[in-house]
């Protein structure tokens, strides 16, 4: 439409990441890409690639696409799985893993969606207290305050 060729036109099909803002920066790591090391950003994240180390979006979201892989403990705000994660997901306000997500290691975050479908093998920890609060036996506190889970949902 108004000469721009049929394949500009077309916006490509990528997954989003939850965003309270539709300002938001946004950055991704192609399917071609592998990352060895710790990975610090302020601005959400995509991941088609394969990423190895640890990941920190204090205040952004992450989300693993289909093909993405993360050998890492991961903490974001909010963390999407439709891929591949081996390592804690730390999530300050959620985690979600899709139906074609696939998580081996524990999960802290005050909220935790499992899609029906999903595959994944370790703990889920609901805290109320927010992620900079110390754990419970360092402060004293009932270490009842938040909820507990073991699960394993890993079906052939």
């Amino acid at each position: 439409m108004f000469g721009k060729p049929e394949s500009e036109m077309q916006e490509p099909q990528t997954s989003k990441v939850p965003a309270s803002s539709s300002s938001r920066e946004q950055a991704t790591i192609g399917s071609s890409i592998a990352i060895k090391g710790d990975l610090i950003g302020e601005e959400d994240l995509v991941v088609h690639g394969r990423l190895e180390g640890t990941v920190t979006l204090k205040q952004n979201s992450l989300l693993v696409g289909k093909d993405g892989h993360i050998k890492a403990d991961v903490r974001a705000r909010v963390i999407v799985v439709e891929g591949r994660v081996e390592g804690g997901l730390f999530g300050d306000e959620q985690v979600i893993i899709k139906k074609s997500g696939v998580v081996q290691g524990n999960i802290e975050a005050p909220r935790v969606a499992l899609e029906d479908g999903c595959k994944f093998k370790g703990s889920i920890e609901m805290s109320v207290a927010s992620s900079n609060a110390k754990p419970a036996a360092a402060t004293g506190t009932n270490p009842g305050s938040g909820h507990k889970a073991e699960a394993v949902a890993i079906r052939k």
